[in-house]
């Protein structure tokens, strides 16, 4: 019975009452810009024209492509000379895209271990449990010492 109670007195004390607690989050922020220029140019068409032997005096003449708004202009003065003037619309497009990816992750690593002193309690119980002995101990050995007596009231009862 000592033997099993020095035991259980010896792995109470080794035996401590321990809490690990495990937290994980991160924190990240990404921000991603993305930029795409686009240009789109083209120069202007050749445009052929064949002009007949034919004199023309103060007239002028407008040939257009509607596809492409090109136009052609021949213009006859009164003497007959020809000005030829070719117009041709160039196109010249910009064109510009701005993207931003914006991401915010939140995570967190943290590990928390908790201890509790579990000796405390032992000790306090332990003194208890002493207190407690030395109490019986007293009690027995102040009834030992009056046992005599006790017998003597017990036979006159009797």
């Amino acid at each position: 019975m000592v033997r099993a109670l020095l035991l259980a007195l010896l792995l109470a004390v080794l035996v401590g009452c321990d809490s690990l607690k495990t937290a994980q989050k991160t924190k990240r922020d990404v921000q991603t810009s993305e930029t795409i220029k686009t240009q789109t140019k083209r120069a202007g068409d050749t445009l052929r024209l064949q002009v007949p032997k034919v004199t023309f005096k103060d007239t002028t003449i407008v040939k257009t492509n509607y596809i492409n708004r090109t136009e052609a202009r021949i213009a006859y003065d009164t003497n007959g000379n020809a000005t030829v003037e070719c117009i041709s619309a160039e196109i010249n497009e910009l064109r510009e895209e701005i993207r931003t990816l914006s991401d915010t992750s939140k995570e967190k690593e943290s590990t928390k271990e908790t201890s509790f002193q579990s000796e405390v309690i032992l000790y306090a119980f332990a003194g208890l449990a002493l207190l407690i002995a030395i109490a019986i101990g007293a009690f027995f050995w102040a009834m030992s010492k009056q046992s005599s007596q006790i017998l003597a009231v017990l036979n006159k009862i009797s």
